[in-house]
């Protein structure tokens, strides 16, 4: 028992022994991202006092996830965010999708438009872009040229596919043949000289041609154009002196026997071709009146 005085002054008797503390334990909390934590700790429930004292845990680091193209650096557990989102790494638009972002997906605006040519005869309908192809190959369109025949070519329908050459031909024509104008004289004929005529067709082909000698024109016995003379030839004159004589008769028999020449017209009395002694007898009869020649 404690007696203690007005003035402060104290003492005790019949002392007895302290019961000993009442033991409370203080739960300590973990350390996050945002806040220290404190190791467990107790006290005593009936004067307080501190048995174990807590210690400080140092706060966590942050558990940082990269930035995105959407959302800045971001602490994965107390969700602090620092700094900017990226930038979209954008992918052009296409043909069949819009402009997209490489890395979240996000999309903007609307796909393009295929670009389509055409099909052909050897490629179905083709985008120009991407490549992607609807339908079939296309028959041949063919375009058409028309040659017409002349004098020495055949006319005929050339028919060329645009896409691929594939060439037919059609509706073959003859050659129509030369179409020759009237002969025109270049140079006349005369009675010495063959003459030259020509003709010509459209194409530039000329077809050239003599024209024969012609007759001489005589008065009394002479060519009035060229002054050509005739010559009369007296069956059985071997001399030419208008006359059948013995003389005649002679020199047949020599031209017979191969001793001199003579005029075969005037010496071939029996007409065989040739001058023998028979002609020669023949002429010589002539001569004295026996027969005519």
């Amino acid at each position: 028992t404690t007696y203690t005085c007005a003035c402060g002054d104290t003492y005790k008797d019949a002392f007895t022994d302290p019961k000993g503390h009442t033991l409370v334990t203080d739960k300590g909390r973990e350390a996050t991202c945002t806040e220290t934590g404190l190791t467990d700790g107790s006290h005593c429930s009936v004067c307080n006092a501190v048995i174990v004292k807590p210690e400080v845990i140092p706060a966590k680091p942050h558990s940082w996830k990269g930035a995105t193209c959407q959302t800045p650096r971001t602490c994965g557990v107390c969700g602090k965010t620092e700094g900017d989102p990226l930038v979209h790494r954008w992918n052009a638009a296409t043909c069949e999708s819009p402009k997209t972002c490489a890395d979240c997906g996000k999309v903007e605006g609307s796909a393009l438009l295929h670009w389509w040519v055409d099909a052909t005869c050897q490629t179905p309908k083709t985008c120009k872009v991407c490549g992607k192809t609807e339908g079939t190959v296309s028959d041949h369109q063919y375009l058409s040229e028309t040659i017409k025949p002349t004098c020495t070519r055949d006319g005929y329908t050339t028919h060329r596919c645009i896409w691929c050459d594939d060439t037919k031909v059609t509706d073959e024509v003859p050659a129509t043949g030369h179409s020759f104008s009237a002969w025109r004289t270049y140079l006349p004929a005369t009675c010495e000289e063959e003459g030259v005529r020509g003709r010509g067709c459209a194409c530039g082909e000329v077809e050239m041609e003599p024209i024969p000698v012609i007759d001489h024109t005589y008065d009394n016995g002479k060519c009035t154009v060229c002054g050509h003379e005739i010559q009369i030839i007296v069956p059985g004159d071997a001399d030419g002196d208008g006359e059948v004589t013995y003389l005649d008769a002679m020199l047949a028999l020599q031209a017979a026997v191969g001793l001199t020449e003579a005029s075969l017209d005037a010496c071939d009395a029996d007409g065989d071709g040739e001058i023998t002694y028979l002609d020669a007898m023949l002429i010589l009869q002539a001569a004295v009146g026996l027969i005519t020649l």
